[in-house]
């Protein structure tokens, strides 16, 4: 068995000025040639930091920073070099230490060593060159907060989702689908466009009906659905499966998450009453 590895658990505790308890945590497998250089980029990667142009720092139980060397004394007292340190060599089990990532967001860590002499072939199937995660739990934060690709922050939902007393509007697979509620009937009826840049932006709309909505699945049906709509549930596309499935001259939009759970649902419960 290789000699000299361990496990550290590593839990986010706090960043961008929000406090995580429990936050999302990672188990991480650390091998004996492993700095705490290789446990930054290793406790990075876990978390799915992409843009690393940021100043990060290690604190010890007795006081010890370790990071990066600078070019410019960024950090006020200059921090011990974080690549001359052995992560097995330093820590031992049951020690904790502090992992700070962005000096400005505060990306804070709470790491714990968890157990030593592991055989890392046992945990991970072979003997990696690299810090990586074993085990995990929790949602990973966004390291700038960003929900969807241009969120400016200023808006509560992505472009082609509204909600307001009469309907919810949601957008899945190039289609803008938006339910609202037949007060004669008491249900929930829906249409459904082609989004606005898409190849069948001139198509009929759609009609159909809310037929399920729950914790675990919600979905809208459109019965005979116009030609457009059942050759995008055709589309094979490999990413999107099950977002729009077609049953003979039927079609099925599923509600995707989050917009379930945090808006569909909650408008169900609020407006339906």
């Amino acid at each position: 068995m290789p000699k000299g590895w361990m496990t550290i658990r590593v839990e986010v505790v706090g960043g961008r000025g929000e406090d995580y308890s429990p936050g999302p945590g990672r188990i991480l497998l650390v091998g004996p040639r492993h700095s705490f250089a290789d446990l930054a980029e290793g406790i990075d990667a876990a978390f799915a930091r992409w843009d690393l142009a940021h100043l990060h720092e290690f604190t010890l139980a007795d006081g010890r920073r370790l990071a990066e060397p600078t070019p410019e004394d960024e950090l006020g007292d200059e921090p011990l070099d974080e690549r001359e340190f052995l992560v097995t060599s330093t820590v031992t089990v049951g020690d904790r230490f502090c992992y700070v990532f962005d000096l400005g967001d505060c990306w804070t860590h709470d790491c714990v060593v968890d157990a030593d002499n592991v055989d890392p072939r046992s945990i991970y199937g072979t003997t990696p060159r690299r810090v990586v995660p074993v085990w995990g739990w929790g949602e990973i934060p966004d390291q700038y907060g960003r929900r969807w690709d241009g969120d400016d922050g200023e808006h509560d939902l992505p472009p082609g989702h509204t909600v307001d007393e009469r309907q919810v509007i949601f957008r899945v697979a190039g289609v803008d689908v938006r339910i609202y509620r037949d007060r004669a009937g008491g249900v929930h009826l829906a249409d459904a466009q082609p989004v606005a840049a898409g190849p069948h932006r001139l198509a009929d709309a759609a009609a159909g009906r809310l037929t399920q909505a729950g914790d675990e699945f919600a979905a809208v049906q459109f019965p005979a659905a116009p030609r457009w709509l059942r050759e995008l549930a055709s589309d094979p596309h490999p990413c999107r499966p099950g977002l729009l499935s077609r049953h003979g001259a039927d079609v099925l939009v599923s509600v995707p998450q989050p917009f379930r759970r945090e808006v569909l649902l909650p408008w169900l419960g609020q407006y339906d009453r």
